[in-house]
């Protein structure tokens, strides 16, 4: 982890050497910067592939010699990693961590083998299926404010099924999986709610509301 820190830390302060502040970019900046980003991305992988022996289904490679073939990899591999210093552009632009990008990678690794344990078939929607590990990504620790009182991001993602308003958030957190999260999160519990009787549908509500009515403690 050390080393992926050390790496966007160094990309960072490229970028800022180069006129960019990720800081400080609005929205439309955000977009525009990864919109030519995506494209130097993919000249620097069609660069790697180039380089490539054997890649040229049409083009015989019979006469490059080992030491060749060798000396054409190490080609494909300084390509590649001009790819990754645009890669990195691209996360650092997103407001990517490392601890993020190493978490999300995890819960996403993880998803790709369940999938692959379950038969990854084409009638199945496989994003509705991953609530649980979208859930897993949130980090628990972070704070947000509603009605003058502190919770954690899971009570946040219970307070939006509940279709309360969006509370302000305090300090950073992953918008963008918060929000996949609630949105999945609001899903399941109105399909769930839909199949309970008047009775248990008026307990639900009831339980909820006297949830929301206590006196919140905050965070420490």
């Amino acid at each position: 982890m050390d080393r992926l820190e050390t790496m966007l830390q160094m990309q960072k302060d490229l970028q800022a050497r180069l006129g960019t502040d990720f800081d400080t970019l609005s929205g439309e900046e955000k977009a525009n910067f990864m919109r030519n980003h995506r494209g130097y991305l993919a000249d620097e992988v069609a660069e790697a592939l180039y380089e490539m022996p054997f890649y040229k289904l049409w083009k015989s490679y019979d006469k490059m010699s080992e030491d060749e073939i060798k000396d054409a990899w190490q080609k494909v591999k300084m390509e590649l990693v001009d790819s990754f210093h645009f890669f990195m552009n691209l996360l650092l632009c997103a407001g990517f961590t490392a601890e993020e990008l190493y978490e999300m990678y995890m819960a996403k690794n993880k998803e790709n083998h369940r999938r692959q344990d379950a038969g990854y078939t084409s009638d199945v929607s496989y994003r509705d299926q991953a609530v649980d590990d979208v859930l897993a990504i949130i980090d628990p620790s972070c704070t947000v404010l509603f009605d003058g009182a502190k919770y954690t991001s899971t009570d946040f993602v219970s307070i939006m099924c509940h279709g309360q308003e969006q509370p302000e958030m305090l300090y950073h957190t992953d918008v963008l999986t918060l929000g996949i999260a609630t949105a999945m999160c609001a899903s399941r519990y109105h399909e769930e709610l839909a199949k309970c009787s008047d009775e248990e549908r008026a307990l639900v509500e009831k339980t909820i509301e006297e949830t929301f009515n206590k006196e919140a403690v905050p965070n420490g």
